[in-house]
């Protein structure tokens, strides 16, 4: 589903088991420095007691318990969970019921889908800075669509001016630039800012992998 990358950003320790049973692993699949945000992976737990329960721990708290099969395996999708804004590295434990020594975790760094935009006042046509994350796709530039609002009109007929804001870098697919998303004295309404991966406007596409939307609601100047 997406482009694979060692995985530099997950840490994986399997804390010792007895002498007589095999130690603990806990792995994700796909391996990526860094995840987007409600992204789901597989993950695939192994060394448990066979036919034994084993919890699934997040931030301290147990947030599934399933049971291993005759080989002491468990394997399954895991949701990431959504995030206001920025990244955070999310731990998940996998822990043995009936013997805590078997035991493992993964470090997951995963990003917020998020574009914020500086200052939130002042003229249509100001200088803005734009810092966004999450723009996980195939294609490596980001593009704003602004688009104005009209009832009564159909959503895929609107024209939309397009800006090239940038080229993401890093394992969060991050981009920070400097444009004017509006041109000087706009018409007065009210502005869909669309921020995408695509060059061409397309309102209707689903939020995808590659088909990224953040959208923010901009007024236009008052005549």
């Amino acid at each position: 589903m997406r482009p694979l990358v060692p995985a530099v950003a997950i840490a994986i320790v399997a804390f010792a088991a007895p002498a007589t049973a095999s130690a603990a692993t806990l792995k994700v699949e796909p391996a990526s420095p860094c995840y987007r945000e409600e992204q789901t992976v597989f993950l695939t737990a192994e060394g448990y007691t066979p036919n034994g329960f084993v919890d699934f721990i997040r931030d301290g708290k147990v947030i599934e318990r399933l049971q291993a099969d005759a080989s002491g395996a468990i394997s399954g999708n895991l949701t990431l969970p959504g995030l206001v804004s920025g990244r955070r590295n999310l731990t998940y434990v996998a822990q043995d019921v009936s013997d805590p020594a078997l035991r493992a975790e993964v470090t997951l760094l995963t990003t917020a889908i998020d574009v914020r935009v500086a200052p939130e006042s002042g003229a249509p046509n100001r200088l803005l800075t734009i810092n966004g994350r999450g723009f996980f796709g195939r294609n490596q530039v980001v593009f704003a669509h602004v688009v104005r609002m009209r009832r009564g009109a159909d959503a895929a007929a609107r024209r939309a001016r397009t800006i090239r804001i940038g080229r993401v870098k890093g394992a969060c697919r991050l981009i920070r630039s400097e444009r004017r998303l509006f041109r000087r004295d706009p018409a007065p309404g009210r502005y869909r800012v669309q921020f995408d991966l695509f060059r061409e406007y397309k309102p209707r596409r689903s939020v995808e992998y590659d088909n990224l939307f953040v959208r923010i609601l901009s007024p236009a100047s008052e005549r």
